[in-house]
This record gives C-alpha cells, structure tokens and sequence, in this order.
C-alpha cells in the first residue's frame, strides 16, 4: 500500500528516554514586524532581529529556521495563542501579525515527520544525517508542509535532522512518504547550534 502525501511539519510524541512526551511547551513571541507566516509543526530558530524582539523581554522572540546544512532550530511549533485578529480563529500565523507561539523546545523530544519522496527509503536509513525541505504551509489545517528532504540522506553531522527509525504506525509502509521518529541535530539548547550533535552511522 502507498503511504499518504499528507505532510504535518515535525509532530512530538516521546522523549529519547522512552517516556511520553507530556505537551510542555515553552510561549515564544513573534512580533508583527515579522513578515511571514508561520504553521504547526514548523521548526523555528531565536530571531536575531532586534526589531523582532518582546518589548519586556519575557518571552523569546522567534522566527522561521532554515533547513539545509547546519541551520539552528530551537524547537517546533505547537500551537499559536493570542492571534491580534480575535474576530477570527486561526489555525495559523499570518504574516504581519502579533502572536504568542507555543514551541516544544526541549531537545530530547522524538517527532514524526513524513520524508518527501525523492528518494526511495531502505533500512539503511535508521541514524543517518539529513536536511528538511519546505513546501510552505496550508491555510486551511494550519499545518506545516516541512518534512525530511529524502535525497539529503548522508553522515553529516551538521545536517539538522537525525532520523531514527521508521514509525510504528498503521499502514506506514517503508517506502517513499514514510513516516519517520526523528530528532534535531542541530538545535540551539546543545552547543549552540552550530554543529551538529550525532554523527550518522552508514551501513556498508
């Protein structure tokens, strides 16, 4: 059976450890000078526009990360709050407007995240480097459409992404937009982010 084609972003489900993840996010800032949108499951880097910043400072201010070699992310969006436009309830950030993000930025959470098909998956996979690719967000479901960049897979360790295994889930077959247990290499709470973390492990 083909897997869906239905991309969700990065969705946590555990910790490395084996336990479950228990919802706890940290509320980030995201101030209207910021121009673009943001979605679910999205992962997303400390802004380092000044102009961006919570004007008492009590809340991180974030934005978009970046998904190629060596991008920072400091967690993965769970939900939005406070949306300026109240009239409206939106599963989304858009562009140009305040928010308050909830971001999951605990660095030993384990995601699902659906690769994008453009490269056939093997088990050789399991604990190899890759990038994320970003094919933006819907409007609609308010979910993001990053998922792992299938053609990236190598040993690179400041890749940002450190695919597990395959999910243990229904019909996730090992086949091109699997569902994959991932976590961040390269996230901004472990050296800074500037390097990756774990060094992928090739099989000959």
């Amino acid at each position: 059976m083909a897997n869906e084609i239905s991309y969700f972003g990065l969705r946590p489900v555990r910790h490395i450890n084996g336990s479950a993840w228990n919802g706890a996010t940290e509320k980030c800032w995201v101030g209207s000078d910021y121009t673009v949108a943001l979605y679910v499951g999205q992962t997303v880097m400390i802004s380092t526009d000044a102009s961006e910043s919570h004007a008492f400072a009590r809340f991180t201010s974030i934005e978009a990360a970046a998904h190629t070699d060596g991008s920072p992310i400091y967690g993965v969006i769970t939900s939005f709050d406070n949306m300026q436009d109240k009239s409206t309830s939106l599963l989304y950030k858009p562009a140009s407007t305040d928010a308050f993000v909830n971001v999951c930025v605990d660095p030993t959470v384990v995601y699902h995240c659906r690769d994008d098909g453009s490269s056939v998956p093997d088990a050789t996979w399991p604990f190899l480097n890759a990038d994320f690719v970003d094919a933006g967000g819907s409007a609609i479901t308010g979910l993001s459409g990053i998922g792992i960049a299938g053609d990236s897979h190598n040993v690179d360790q400041s890749n940002p992404v450190l695919i597990l295994r395959m999910a243990d889930l229904p019909n996730n077959a090992l086949s091109i937009n699997a569902i994959w247990e991932v976590m961040i290499n390269t996230h901004q709470l472990l050296n800074g982010g500037v390097v990756g973390n774990a060094l992928g492990v090739a099989k000959a």
